[in-house]
């Protein structure tokens, strides 16, 4: 944001404000685009997850055993 001002974007918001409003809605889109990302990403790696984490606890048993 710093950058941003320092770059002179300060007078643009000044002269339209209209663009904070677009970059709202661009900020609000991307962030519900990564959700959804993050979501499909969790439902396929669900049964892969479950495998890695028994498999983690393996090890540990083996080596609270020695």
């Amino acid at each position: 944001m710093v950058i941003i001002v320092g770059l002179g974007f300060g007078v643009l918001f000044e002269q339209y404000p209209f663009v904070h409003h677009i970059i709202k809605v661009l900020g609000i889109t991307y962030l519900l685009y990564l959700s959804l990302q993050q979501e499909k990403y969790q439902r396929r790696f669900n049964v892969t997850m479950a495998l890695l984490l028994v498999l983690s606890i393996v090890p540990v048993l083996l080596e609270y055993i020695n």
